[in-house]
């Protein structure tokens, strides 16, 4: 898998600082300790209170479950959005979606990460990929950007918002991989190739990998740079490409878990008998350093240098959430969860916020308890600063979960 995704969706990157700045202006706190967890919430008479609240608002979300979750049928998958500051969703779509489970093939919906308020989604009805992008706003406009034959498996968006990249397969035969498309996003229904079909097995590159299923698996440089294709065979080889968009040269990298991407550095996880490294490939010179620091995570660029974000558990039955150079495999400390409670970062269930850059969305659950009973979940949304450990609380996204029946 890929753990990070683009930054941008038609949103400048001026502006995306600019409301990280607003953001850690208007509402942070110091940093917890290791000692409990810091308690982010601003007083109600507090000047920035307002100001905060507008910033965090501007913030969108998209929710896209796959029906098969819940064991329905493949014909659909529901896609919600909407910002932080309302209370239900702005988008809320039942989109075809066929996707066949047979010979042990699972794919997930082919849904972009929300910028730039919007979201590329593609709508598959067994005939055609129709690739689109809907406004995260009431009565939004839902725009068709182009219509393929073959199958959509994965698509990421340019930071900058000009384009779409999908990966596409072969629709009678969904193992064959077909390359990697630039869908242009200026409503001119451009489709241009950017990648040739894979070629696994042919290069010393490929390495054996316990995989389930052929599977693509694409994802951006945090400058929009890079291209990056991770793909997997049924026999169970993977490549790993990095495609430099702007001159078209293709680079093979070893196959590893794929952290990120971020000036013209990639950051993987290299794991083998001796145990879980990070690496770190230069794609210019394409020499490879490492340090022996066993995290996965995801990448965030820090004062122009990639840091892997990474949950780990202190060995006393606590996770943190840490921060870790991969140049010199020094750990600092960004969040300790409460005891009894448990903590994931990034995409969570089908959920992407659109985060601003230096900062990482971090969700705390906790079981509600009545006696020896648990009569549910009590949720905390908060953005970490990768920087420095502030926390920014944030409002619980609007959305409505098939598998619960409630929002949030």
């Amino acid at each position: 898998m890929l753990a990070t995704r683009s930054t941008g969706d038609g949103l400048p990157a001026l502006a995306l600082m600019g409301l990280a700045c607003a953001l850690l202006a208007a509402c942070v706190s110091p940093a917890p300790t290791p000692s409990g967890t810091a308690d982010a919430s601003l007083p109600p008479d507090s000047p920035s209170d307002e100001g905060a609240a507008r910033a965090l608002g501007q913030l969108d979300w998209v929710f896209s479950p796959p029906a098969n979750i819940l064991g329905g049928p493949n014909g659909s998958y529901s896609l919600q959005a909407g910002t932080l500051a309302d209370g239900e969703p702005l988008v809320d779509l039942e989109v075809p979606w066929r996707a066949e489970l047979g010979d042990g093939i699972a794919r997930e919906p082919a849904v972009g990460a929300p910028h730039g308020g919007s979201v590329v989604y593609v709508a598959d009805d067994g005939a055609r990929s129709d690739v689109r992008r809907a406004e995260i706003a009431a009565d939004g406009a839902d725009q068709s950007l182009a219509t393929l034959d073959e199958v959509v498996w994965d698509i990421v968006v340019a930071p900058d918002g000009s384009a779409a990249y999908a990966a596409i397969v072969d629709r009678a035969k969904t193992t064959r991989d077909l390359g990697v498309v630039r869908i242009h996003l200026d409503g001119s229904r451009s489709v241009e190739p950017v990648l040739p079909p894979a070629q696994l097995g042919a290069a010393d590159t490929v390495r054996p990998v316990a995989v389930i299923a052929f599977q693509v698996s694409l994802a951006m440089s945090l400058d929009g740079e890079h291209l990056i294709r991770r793909t997997c065979a049924e026999a169970g080889s993977c490549l790993v490409e990095v495609a430099a968009l702007a001159s078209g040269r293709v680079a093979e990298l070893p196959d590893r878990e794929i952290l990120g991407g971020a000036a013209g550095l990639i950051v993987a996880q290299h794991c083998d008998v001796h145990g879980c490294r990070l690496e770190t490939l230069d794609i210019a010179s394409s020499s490879t350093a490492s340090v022996e620091v066993d995290a996965f995570g995801t990448v965030v660029e820090v004062g122009g240098a990639p840091v892997v974000v990474a949950m780990v558990n202190d060995g006393r039955d606590s996770l943190t959430l840490e921060a870790v150079d991969p140049a010199s495999g020094r750990r600092s400390l960004l969040y300790r969860i409460p005891d009894g409670a448990t903590m994931t970062f990034g995409d969570f269930l089908f959920l992407t916020i659109d985060v601003p850059p230096g900062l990482v969305h971090v969700i705390e659950t906790k079981p509600i308890r009545a006696g020896d009973d648990t009569i549910g979940m009590d949720e905390r949304h908060v953005l970490v600063s990768v920087a420095d450990g502030r926390i920014i609380e944030l409002p619980e996204p609007a959305y409505d979960a098939p598998w619960t029946g409630t929002q949030g």
